[in-house]
């Protein structure tokens, strides 16, 4: 699962730095944090937001801040909250994404942030419950 996991974070990290807006990243680093709750995700979270800024010229050291910031409130309430629930996978991406979105002043807040949100929500149940063919 971690190897998808890597796989499925380079992707969107492409995709996020050539062809789309939407903060995928975010998405995704919610999701991955939400179903390992390890703590080498800090580290991840911090390289993929560095890689980020430097892909897309950005102030190198924001993304990453941000990532890191996220993943620490998703494992600072995973005792108060139940955290592998579609509603908090929901309502925790689509709220990192609309906080990145309004950092990075960008338009359609609203809209890109509900896109993220489906995709993370779509992402985490197809990873947590996985399709299976056969017996």
């Amino acid at each position: 699962m971690k190897n998808k996991l890597l796989l499925l974070l380079v992707l969107s990290l492409i995709l996020e730095t050539s062809i789309t807006t939407l903060p995928l990243i975010v998405g995704l680093i919610v999701v991955i944090t939400v179903l390992l709750r390890k703590s080498w995700v800090f580290l991840l979270a911090f390289a993929t937001g560095f890689i980020f800024d430097i892909l897309s010229l950005g102030t190198v050291g924001t993304s990453s801040i941000f990532l890191v910031c996220v993943v620490f409130l998703i494992l600072l309430y995973r005792n108060k909250f139940e955290i592998e629930t579609v509603p908090f996978v929901f309502i925790a991406s689509f709220l990192s994404s609309f906080v990145f979105l309004l950092f990075l002043k960008t338009g359609f807040v609203f809209i890109q942030a509900l896109i993220v949100g489906a995709i993370s929500l779509l992402l985490f149940q197809f990873l947590k419950n996985p399709i299976r063919i056969g017996r």
